[in-house]
């Protein structure tokens, strides 16, 4: 009877010890922050988290869905930036100099404030998507449950700490 009641006190404890091992969720970074000047630059702390990090920290689907539509949403921000700069220097500087008319470089220049506005544009939803992942990070409770065998005076006991 002693053999059976060894057997099974220690096979409550080894599971004790396994499911504490397991229930603990240990925050992968600390607080998360967006950079200012760069849509999907994030810091944790002080380091700055490459993309393949961020990929791998918003593994809630709310976080993953914002995280991948700022990346989406980065590629015509950028896109739209840099054509709408080319067009504003080109016939800018074709104007300034005096060659072609100067009708049709205005018009030209005026375009390319137009796609530069709508880079800024699409730059402002993908730094609120980001944001929003971020939010939804640091928004995270981690928990600590632990299982643990525990006695008084009058018995043994598993308890609960959560």
């Amino acid at each position: 009877m002693k053999r059976i009641l060894f057997a099974a006190l220690a096979a409550l404890l080894f599971c004790c010890i396994s499911t504490e091992m397991r229930a603990q969720v240990p925050a992968p970074f600390g607080k998360l922050r967006v950079d200012k000047s760069y849509a999907l630059r994030v810091y944790d702390e002080a380091d700055v988290l490459m993309t393949k990090d961020q990929r791998s920290v918003y593994w809630n689907l709310e976080e993953n869905k914002a995280f991948k539509t700022a990346q989406i949403l980065e590629i015509p921000a950028y896109t739209c930036a840099v054509a709408g700069g080319a067009l504003i220097g080109w016939f800018g500087a074709n104007m300034i100099m005096g060659h072609g008319d100067k009708t049709q470089n205005l018009t030209l220049v005026g375009v390319g404030a137009g796609v530069v506005v709508l880079g800024g544009v699409f730059n402002v939803c993908a730094r609120h998507q980001v944001k929003k992942a971020v939010r939804s990070y640091n928004g995270r409770t981690y928990e600590d449950v632990t299982f643990r065998l525990g006695g008084t005076s009058s018995g043994a006991g598993l308890t609960v700490r959560f």
